[in-house]
């Protein structure tokens, strides 16, 4: 165990030994090693009057360049070639990046597409959502209209139906009334035939007594 944490205990401090050697040699190089420039600058010979009637600023030219660490990190400036003030670092441009116009104009023409392409789609979609729901509507209305249809026939089915049954209800009454009617006179009849017939057989008797007399 006491082996273990001896050996992390040296590993930690040859890193922090490296860390802080590599600090006091940064601090070194940016206090002893110089930072060197260099200023050029031609101005033009010309008569200058009162008000500076002859002087020329497009005849001026100006450098200023300055270099640090071997040319590590350099920079300039020239005037009139170049106003803008550059930095290199191991010879790459750092200090003003480069635009990205292009790129810009290509996103931002890739993003207008995307985003009309993307408000074509919610169009297409909300008319199709609008087609189906009236294709939606026209169906519920033809199926409400079809079952209006359906119950009407349904209803006057039930009323010819329950018509008919009526009907013939009715006329099976009145077949039994005229049934029970002819059936009541044929026992009307009959019981006259009964009676004519039981008169005739008095009178009949009477007159063969009367005779043998």
């Amino acid at each position: 165990m006491l082996a273990g944490i001896l050996t992390a205990l040296k590993v930690i401090g040859i890193v922090l030994l490296c860390i802080i050697g590599l600090i006091l040699l940064l601090l070194l190089l940016i206090l002893f090693v110089p930072l060197r420039y260099r200023l050029d600058g031609t101005v033009p010979e010309t008569e200058l009057g009162f008000w500076l009637d002859g002087f020329d600023d497009s005849k001026i030219i100006a450098s200023v360049r300055f270099s640090w660490l071997l040319h590590i990190i350099s920079g300039r400036i020239e005037y009139p070639e170049n106003k803008q003030f550059t930095v290199r670092v191991f010879g790459i441009k750092v200090f003003p990046r480069k635009p990205r116009k292009e790129k810009k104009k290509d996103a931002s023409e890739k993003d207008s597409s995307e985003d009309k392409e993307y408000a074509e789609k919610a169009d297409t979609k909300s008319e199709k959502e609008a087609e189906v729901k009236t294709e939606e509507v026209s169906a519920k209305d033809v199926d409400s209209k079809t079952d209006v249809v359906s119950d009407k026939d349904s209803n006057v089915k039930d009323n010819k139906e329950s018509e008919e049954n009526s009907d013939n209800e009715s006329d099976k009454k009145t077949k039994d009334e005229v049934n029970d009617n002819q059936t009541l006179k044929n026992g009307i009849d009959d019981n006259e035939n009964e009676s004519e017939t039981d008169e005739d057989k008095a009178i009949i008797e009477i007159i063969t007594d009367i005779i043998e007399k």
